[in-house]
């Protein structure tokens, strides 16, 4: 016998879903006696920019004259210069603290050394030069570039003083290229931006000076195809403490009494094991005679360009 209220399943009403019969578009009778809900409207994607992604409202040029286009990415200029024997080599390395007032990459630390290949053999120079600038050290700065916090702190040169002093060293010497693992990326790049930062020209003064170009060997080694100075079945260069040790056949920086992470020191490993490799010779001088400097003035349209897009980007409010 069924209690009042136990009504077979089957047999029960639908619950009330408080649309109204036949009300709204699509609104109809389903199985059970229910009624469908009705459609939910979709709204329409607003129309974007096919360069950036924007809104076209936002974009304020559309595909066919948008900013970003004028303001790409510019790729780093191909080596196309050969440097010849006899030919004034600078070791060069910076120091350096990111995101430190404002944002800005301030240069700590300036190390220079020169060396130059003639007869089949390599001459090192015996003047050196190191500059410390008084800015602000990051945390990560203070703790592997060991003894360059107290430097600083007495310090009294900023950019511009160092910038001069390295210039008479750089005149001195008679410098026609300038070397560095990662030259175009980090070293060149940080010391032409602190240049603007201070109203000086780097890459202008330079070549009236006489240099010519950059050897950047982070570069030029895959470039080149050295896979003995790449890490086993990557494409990636060693770096420079690397290399350093597979030229004196298993020495650290450390054991050899120079500190890593201080730049006249590094620019000193470097030298040692661009004049004791004998690859990095055959690269440089060797038969066929190779491009394996890129010139500062195809830098100097580079970097003008890419600190544009950096100044778009930041006044679109996309960095």
């Amino acid at each position: 016998m069924q209690a009042d209220g136990d009504v077979p399943a089957a047999k029960r009403r639908k619950k009330d879903t408080g649309v109204g019969a036949g009300v709204g578009a699509g609104v109809g009778a389903v199985e059970g006696g229910g009624e469908a809900p009705a459609k939910v409207a979709v709204p329409r994607a607003l129309p974007k920019c096919g360069v950036c992604r924007r809104r076209k409202s936002e974009c304020k040029g559309g595909p066919a004259a948008c900013p970003d286009k004028r303001f790409a990415k510019t790729a780093v200029p191909k080596a196309n210069l050969k440097v010849d024997a006899g030919n004034v080599l600078m070791l060069y390395d910076i120091e350096t603290s990111v995101a430190v007032a404002g944002g800005e990459t301030l240069l700590n630390e300036v190390g220079a050394c020169t060396a130059i290949y003639v007869g089949g053999n390599w001459m090192l120079g015996a003047e050196e030069y190191k500059g410390v600038t008084k800015e602000k050290l990051a945390q990560w700065t203070r703790v592997n570039c060991k003894g360059l916090a107290v430097e600083a702190a007495g310090s009294q040169k900023e950019f511009p003083q160092v910038w001069e002093e390295l210039k008479t060293y750089v005149e001195k010497m008679g410098v026609k290229y300038l070397v560095a693992h990662g030259m175009v990326a980090t070293d060149l790049r940080v010391t032409v931006d602190e240049g603007w930062r201070f109203g000086v020209d780097v890459l202008k003064e330079l070549m009236a000076l006489g240099v010519e170009g950059v050897v950047d060997t982070c570069r030029m080694i895959p470039e080149q195809g050295v896979k003995a100075l790449m890490h086993d079945g990557k494409e990636k260069v060693l770096g420079n403490g690397a290399l350093y040790k597979k030229a004196t056949k298993g020495q650290t920086m450390g054991k050899m009494g120079l500190v890593e992470h201080r730049a006249l020191d590094d620019t000193k490993a470097a030298r040692f094991w661009l004049t004791a490799l004998p690859e990095m010779s055959e690269v440089l001088f060797g038969a066929p005679r190779r491009h394996t400097a890129i010139s500062l003035a195809a830098l100097r349209d580079y970097y003008a360009k890419n600190r544009a897009r950096r100044e778009y980007l930041k006044s679109a409010g996309r960095t």
